[in-house]
């Protein structure tokens, strides 16, 4: 699975890097807390859209958008293969609106 925070430039433009990269420490200290298979995806957006960020106010918590991939999949044959299956998931996730999943098929 690959994640990427939708809007993040924004934030760093709007609020500057450090705000953004606060962010980014605070994503990762409630992944470390909350993560567990199988339906961490899931709940992981709903934890962040509940998250009050500091210098983001109330109601504006970034969303994220997730490429996923099961694994084995007919087209991993290496390491490689499976990160970039999930790279095109969350490309598909990302051409729509923000806060999306894309998912790989078998």
């Amino acid at each position: 699975m690959l994640i990427d925070i939708d809007h993040l430039r924004e934030i760093n433009d709007r609020l500057g890097h450090t705000a953004g990269d606060r962010v980014l420490g605070e994503m990762g200290a409630i992944l470390q807390r909350d993560l567990r298979a199988p339906d961490f995806v899931e709940r992981m957006r709903q934890i962040f859209a509940r998250h009050t960020f500091g210098d983001l106010g109330p109601a504006n918590a970034p969303g994220i958008s997730a490429g996923v991939v099961g694994y084995p999949h007919s087209e991993a044959l290496r390491p490689e293969d499976l990160f970039t299956l999930a790279e095109s998931a969350l490309q598909k996730a990302k051409s729509g609106a923000p806060d999306r999943i894309g998912v790989v098929g078998e």
